[in-house]
């Protein structure tokens, strides 16, 4: 999911979106999944 700008430009909310999911990613707690294979996970 990405964030909404608000009070900051669309490259800022870019970069800072980009960056929350790489430390989600690199904390071993999360699984990030694409846009384009959650309709066929949630069809499994």
């Amino acid at each position: 999911m990405d964030f909404i700008a608000k009070g900051v430009s669309d490259t800022e909310t870019s970069a800072l979106t980009d960056r929350l999911r790489n430390e989600l990613v690199q904390s071993g707690k999360y699984d990030i999944v694409e846009r384009e294979m959650m309709t066929a996970i949630l069809a499994e």
